[in-house]
């Protein structure tokens, strides 16, 4: 399998460096980072920076939320598959970021 390249949107730091180091040991993952908002992750994207195959995108994100978050990666990158990442168990979130695009939850 091809390795691929993991980008995490997590706003809890203890969170955000424990799945950095459980995921960055898998051998199918190439590299693996980590941001803590949406605002950071998608300055990345528009830095021209090599895209992620995969983002794992927690709901309760500050200023611009998970959902919103994954509604925007859709329309602006397209070809990034999005999985929802969330201590939410309420299935209305859940199915927002669902229609709002991601892969999966």
């Amino acid at each position: 399998m091809t390795p691929i390249t993991v980008w995490i949107v997590e706003d809890d730091a203890t969170y955000r460096r424990t799945l950095i180091r459980v995921i960055g040991r898998a051998d199918i993952v190439a590299d693996c980072r980590a941001f803590p908002s949406c605002i950071e992750f998608f300055a990345a994207l528009n830095r021209g920076e090599e895209h992620p195959d995969l983002v794992l995108m927690d709901l309760g994100l500050p200023i611009m939320g998970g959902v919103e978050g994954i509604k925007k990666l859709t329309l602006e990158f397209p070809d990034i598959n999005a999985v929802v990442l969330t201590v939410f168990s309420e299935k209305r979130k859940v199915l927002e970021a669902l229609e709002a695009g991601a892969s999966g939850y």
